[in-house]
């Protein structure tokens, strides 16, 4: 099988897909690709068959074994009550805040995820002991955790269900914690975390937040602005520890010990013993794992006087890597680090005889195209600065900040001059760096944006790409590479602009928490509405309650959701009033979705932000309108009506813009956070009403939603917007009870999550991201 080894690691990922998610078309092809590539060997075809068979019975058997076996220990009746937990702290404890996170491997053998809130600075100073291998007695809750709220976004409990964590505890109070038995590894965790709290006090930002991240992989501490900008711009790759730190330190190594006089045998050993030490020290992430022990089974070949290919070596490493961890196959760091590695060795015949340019330029190029599929289906974006970019931050990284990274963190402990003096150079080279990538970030015109791609459109992309690599190879036929080039333009053309020709119109209601979000796409993409865009009120000011990485509305759902769709136009944004919960996320989307006008409710513009936000849309090119009763418009076949406010309310909440709609078929109701005032009014104005959907006023509260409101426009559906377990007891239950009583059907962004109407001419259905048990109500 020498040169064939990759051949069973794709068959190893066909059989982990099938075995988690069932047969699928691209499964179809690979293992087609597989069978034919195969049997093209005249002389060992049945045999390398028969190795592929063996390699798919093999993943498909271990992954189902794993899957069967992840599952809970405990009974779902030991969850929501106050119970003792003891256990191993299985990961290091993390603290960002006020809030503490580690994983927990109880003595019944099973891992939960612990979620502790810091009750004082002291108790934070006080549980930064804890590390892990220590063992702890708990008192708390279990708990399920939260699955995504909204369509395309993060799955927490996917995340940990794929991790073999079930559940989450949230603990009360620590009983008691101690040491535990004494591990090599543990102890090499806790130096880490030690250099990293080093990194983090001793030097000034942002160099501590890049330092930590190329010598120790943890981004956690970098400025978020950047690391979004490192993201974007296609170069985040440089912040994973990868082959280019582990060759650096190898080589840097193995250079130092032969010019002391080392034997080349002895430093072989010597490399052998660090680079596991090396693996821990790091992060222990996939790519670095991949790239240590490449380094490590190439030095022990070259040890033994024995060869072995490069694409062999690691398509082995992977192999075993999904035998132990077969969930790994869907992270995103196990698929770019091992498919890129092995198409850049599938491409090695390109490289040769190449000058440093070239050879950059080809690497980055091949390295990118791979990885294409990859960051649209992840982040819906790519950015077309992406290749010049790498041709000024790979050697900037490699050749400068890297080894000066390193130096600094060895320096550290041993010379505060010299650290110091380190810091003096790598601090400016950072801050420059930094301003020009998020000068670079701010321009629009770089990114190119699909949105989610429907898996036939990733199907198609990963085909066109290797053809493309294969047609490369033929130096002799002319024009080889414009076919695959223009398929791949076609495939992305294709995908930017399928919403033009979808006849589906989208009405969407995201889970934002405790506010409101509603997002209208029309057929055909002719035009997109966004109201309101939700906003997160932060209630304590103290200092070290604040976090690193603060949640934000705008910026970690709304905004994901618009790219998801591969919307980046906005053509109304009516912001009902200016209340935070409705209107704080709007200013993450500045800068990332042209907003072309904004409708605002008329009257006094009161509230400090609302003036500040008002001011930045329209620096940003935005159109203000102030509106109020009786503005009216068409879009299509829809029309839309304001019947509030008049202008002169002394209430915020009943100065909400109120909208009556005929959408899709439906007559809409849109109430922002009108209240009783209102309603009535309402009522007398307008006494014939009908409303089929109703966007439930002010979160469900006891001030709106009157039952002589609700009798006037007799609704057939509620919607209600509101957050989980909000402080506000919203929406009472009188309100839940008044429109149950009549018949209403109620979906509740807290219980279901978002909340979607599909519609064309022929067909109207509502959807919602989590299904209640006994299906929708």
């Amino acid at each position: 099988m020498a040169g064939k080894w990759y051949m069973l690691f794709l068959a190893g990922i066909i059989s982990i897909s099938i075995a988690m998610y069932g047969f699928s078309v691209w499964c179809l092809l690979v293992g087609s690709f597989l069978v034919y590539h195969s049997l093209k060997d005249k002389t060992k075809g049945r045999i390398h068959l028969l190795f592929l068979v063996f390699s798919f019975i093999l993943f498909y058997s271990a992954t189902t074994f794993y899957d069967i076996h992840n599952q809970s220990r405990y009974p779902l009746s030991l969850q929501n009550q106050s119970l003792l937990l003891s256990g191993q702290i299985h990961s290091m404890p993390s603290i960002d805040g006020d809030r503490l996170r580690f994983e927990l491997k109880t003595n019944d053998k099973e891992k939960v995820q612990v979620q502790y809130y810091l009750h004082s600075v002291e108790e934070q100073h006080q549980l930064r002991q804890l590390k892990k291998g220590m063992r702890c007695t708990l008192r708390g809750e279990l708990r399920k955790p939260a699955p995504a709220t909204n369509f395309n976004g993060f799955d927490y409990e996917q995340y940990l269900y794929e991790k073999g964590i079930h559940l989450v505890f949230t603990p009360t109070a620590f009983e008691s914690c101690h040491n535990g038995r004494w591990n090599g590894i543990n102890e090499l965790i806790e130096l880490r975390q030690k250099g990293i709290e080093s990194v983090r006090t001793s030097i000034p930002e942002p160099t501590a937040g890049i330092v930590a991240a190329l010598v120790y992989g943890d981004r956690s501490f970098m400025e978020e602005d950047v690391l979004q900008a490192y993201q974007r711009l296609g170069i985040i790759h440089l912040l994973a520890v990868s082959g280019l730190h582990v060759g650096l330190v190898s080589g840097a190594i193995y250079f130092l010990l032969i010019r002391i006089g080392v034997t080349r045998e002895r430093t072989i050993d010597i490399l052998l013993l660090i680079l596991p030490v090396y693996i821990v020290i790091a992060g222990g992430a996939p790519s670095v794992i991949r790239a240590a022990t490449m380094v490590m089974i190439a030095l022990l070949f070259k040890r033994l006087k024995k060869n072995i290919q490069p694409l062999d070596l690691v398509s082995i490493i992977g192999m075993i890597y999904l035998l132990v961890q077969p969930f790994s196959l869907f992270h995103i760091g196990f698929q770019l680090s091992f498919l890129t590695t092995i198409a850049l060795l599938l491409s090695v015949f390109m490289l040769k005889e190449k000058s440093y340019v070239q050879l950059l330029f080809f690497v980055t190029g091949i390295s990118q195209l791979i990885s294409l599929p990859f960051i649209l289906h992840y982040f819906y974006e790519i950015s077309v600065l992406s290749v010049p970019l790498n041709f000024i931050f790979i050697p900037l990284v490699s050749f400068i900040i890297l080894p000066l990274s390193i130096l600094l963190t060895l320096l550290l402990p041993v010379s505060t001059g010299a650290s110091q003096f380190v810091t003096a150079i790598l601090t400016p080279l950072i801050h420059v760096s930094h301003m020009f990538l998020l000068y670079v970030d701010s321009f629009s015109f770089g990114k190119f944006s699909v949105g989610k791609l429907p898996s036939s459109l990733v199907v198609a992309l990963f085909g066109t790409i290797a053809f493309l690599l294969m047609r490369s190879e033929r130096k002799t036929m002319k024009n080889r590479l414009i076919l695959p080039i223009l398929l791949v333009t076609l495939i992305l053309v294709a995908a930017k602009i399928a919403p033009y020709v979808n006849e589906n119109g989208e009405i969407t209601v995201l889970d934002v928490g405790q506010g409101d979000c509603i997002l209208i796409e029309f057929p055909y993409r002719k035009s997109v509405y966004l109201l309101d865009a939700g906003g997160l009120v932060a209630f304590n000011n103290e200092k070290w309650r604040e976090k690193i990485r603060t949640f934000e509305v705008g910026k970690d759902v709304v905004l994901p959701y618009l790219k998801s769709k591969g919307i980046t136009k906005i053509d109304k944004l009516i912001l009902s009033h200016g209340h935070y919960d409705h209107i704080g996320g709007v200013e993450s989307l500045l800068g990332e979705v042209e907003i072309k006008e904004v409708l605002y409710s008329q009257g006094v513009v009161e509230g400090e932000f609302e003036k500040q936000l008002l001011q930045q849309l329209y620096e940003s090119g935005s159109s203000i309108r102030f509106i109020g009763e009786g503005e009216r418009w068409k879009e299509g076949e829809a029309q839309f009506i304001v019947l509030s406010p008049q202008g002169h309310e002394q209430s915020l909440n009943n100065r909400s813009i109120v909208i009556y709609a005929f959408i899709g078929g439906y007559r809409w109701l849109f109430t922002g956070d009108l209240e009783q005032e209102g309603e009535t009014r309402i009522i007398q104005e307008y006494t014939a009403l009908p409303v089929d959907v109703l966007k439930v006023g002010h979160h469900g509260s006891k001030t709106s939603s009157t039952p002589l409101f609700v009798e006037h426009i007799s609704p057939s559906i509620a919607l209600i917007p509101v957050g989980k377990q909000n402080r506000f007891g919203h929406p009472h239950p009188d309100v839940i009870k008044g429109l149950e009583e009549k018949g209403i059907i109620i979906y509740r962004t807290d219980q279901h999550g978002a909340i979607r109407f599909r519609f064309t001419d022929k067909v109207k259905q509502f959807e919602t991201k989590i299904k209640k048990q006994g299906g929708l109500p």
